[in-house]
């Protein structure tokens, strides 16, 4: 058994959850909140059999594609609000994070 642990999006949550049912696999979620730019996630916990995990992170990449946005990134002068000599940049964020452990055992009581 393994357990993929996926970081996801507020966004794109309810797409995920509807993909997952749709794929019969069972998950927790959980409310969380990190990265980059501190933004709203859902981390999924989900328990399957190790021979459905590649399949499983298929489907979820499907779902969550990345997006562009634009970031303000300070000058040399990180202490002005209003420097003249910081730029903007498109980064991508979002998509998927997932991290697959392997589980010794599975109770259910």
């Amino acid at each position: 058994m393994k357990l993929v642990i996926a970081m996801v999006p507020n966004r794109l949550t309810r797409r995920v959850r509807e993909r997952l049912l749709a794929e019969g696999v069972g998950y927790t979620q959980l409310a969380s909140t990190g990265g980059f730019l501190r933004t709203g996630n859902t981390t999924l916990l989900i328990c399957l059999p190790a021979a459905r995990v590649n399949d499983l992170l298929a489907a979820l990449a499907e779902v969550c594609e990345p997006r562009k946005t634009t970031l303000n990134m300070p000058g040399a002068d990180q202490h002005s609000y209003a420097n003249p000599a910081g730029r903007v940049e498109q980064i991508s964020v979002g998509g998927l994070f997932a991290m697959v452990l392997s589980v010794d055992q599975v109770v259910h009581l």
